[in-house]
């Protein structure tokens, strides 16, 4: 039994797990009423307590869970046309996801939750500021690639 709970807890201690599982249904609940901002709230407050490792692997596992519970949520065949129309940002989103996990155990600490950091602040002070971040139509298969990249790396 020791061994499941160990294996179920990521070898967090029982407080440290439902810490962990307190933030994650916090930030679902702010995913789902603003549509973003769960990595977010989950990272920083992960990063408080857990390694960044142990942290970025339950992030991830969270943000995938929800992410395919919102792609199907409209139906199988939803899901793939948004799939097809979206394959290029998907595509590059998952080959940075696995280059950019290459680096985690390599950077420290404060320089990996500095880079996250300083883009989010950066977005929140334009949101703020009432700006509209806009791309022209013309600029959509471009904008996927890039998006998709920025997307993986973070």
């Amino acid at each position: 039994m020791d061994q499941a709970l160990a294996a179920i807890s990521g070898g967090l201690s029982p407080m440290a797990f439902w810490a962990a599982v307190a933030i994650t249904l916090f930030s679902g609940f702010v995913k789902g009423a603003i549509g973003f901002a769960m990595p977010l709230i989950m990272i920083s407050a992960f990063a408080t307590f857990m390694a960044p490792p142990v942290a970025l692997a339950a992030l991830m596992l969270a943000v995938i869970v929800t992410n395919v519970q919102q792609a199907f949520r409209q139906g199988p065949a939803a899901a793939v046309a948004s799939t097809v129309k979206y394959w290029r940002m998907i595509l590059m989103l998952v080959v940075f996801i696995v280059v950019s996990a290459q680096f985690v155990l390599v950077i420290p600490s404060w320089l990996l939750l500095g880079l996250l950091g300083v883009p989010v602040t950066a977005f929140a002070l334009v949101q703020l500021a009432g700006r509209d971040l806009k791309l022209q139509l013309r600029h959509q298969r471009a904008a996927e690639y890039g998006l998709g990249v920025l997307g993986g790396l973070y």
